[in-house]
């Protein structure tokens, strides 16, 4: 699962619908495809929007954030573990949606969004019952190569305004990487959201969909 090939898929949207300099939001995996996208075909993007974008320093480039070592997000990452023990399949929707409902980290998530996890992200199969579309071991790989892109090396040739924006950092996670993210760009800015988490986008869409149009139109504005 090489995330260089999630950013060769937003290229080739942006040429699909024949996009001309589009703005970019991006959270997790999404603001990496991002920045990647860009380091590819730069000009890409008049700005992004990144939330919490995975992107590590190299190893033992002595930028790593404390309690947050490149080890952890790659082979012994507990969310690979966790992945892997992932229920993929339940007896409906509603059952989903209760279980998800009922403990974290999903319990964060907004009803709506969590509605849409449970619609989209599931296909039904003939018995009525509904698995995962994602399987558990996709995801675990995707875990595993989180940290193997170089998109961070890379970083000073995003000439696009960027808005890197974080959650709270009560413990060790992507958030701690945003500083280092932002202050590694040639032209970007710190928003921070300290009562959001790393779903932060899928807790309180109504707030972030205003700093994104916030940042758009500083950008359109050419701030």
């Amino acid at each position: 699962m090489d995330w260089s090939g999630t950013a060769e898929d937003v290229l080739a949207v942006v040429d699909a619908l024949g996009l001309n300099k589009p703005f970019g939001v991006g959270h997790s995996m999404g603001g990496a495809s991002l920045l990647l996208a860009e380091q590819m075909r730069p000009g890409t993007f008049r700005g992004l929007w990144v939330y919490e974008p995975i992107v590590f320093p190299m190893q033992d480039s002595g930028l790593e954030p404390a309690g947050l070592k490149i080890q952890d997000i790659s082979s012994s990452n507990p969310l690979v573990a966790s992945a892997l023990r992932r229920r993929d399949t339940f007896p409906s929707r509603s059952a989903a949606e209760q279980n998800f409902a009922s403990k974290p980290p999903l319990s964060d998530l907004c009803p709506a969004a969590l509605r849409a996890y449970v619609e989209y992200g599931f296909e039904q199969l003939l018995d009525g019952s509904i698995t995962l579309r994602c399987r558990p071991e996709i995801e675990a790989d995707t875990y595993k190569m989180g940290a193997r892109h170089s998109a961070f090396a890379h970083l000073g040739e995003v000439a696009c305004p960027v808005t890197v924006a974080r959650g709270h950092t009560k413990f060790p996670g992507p958030a701690d990487l945003a500083p280092i993210i932002s202050q590694a760009l040639p032209s970007s800015t710190l928003e921070e959201f300290p009562a959001l988490g790393h779903f932060g986008p899928l807790q309180d869409p109504v707030i972030v969909a205003a700093a994104v149009r916030s940042a758009l139109a500083a950008v359109s504005a050419g701030l």
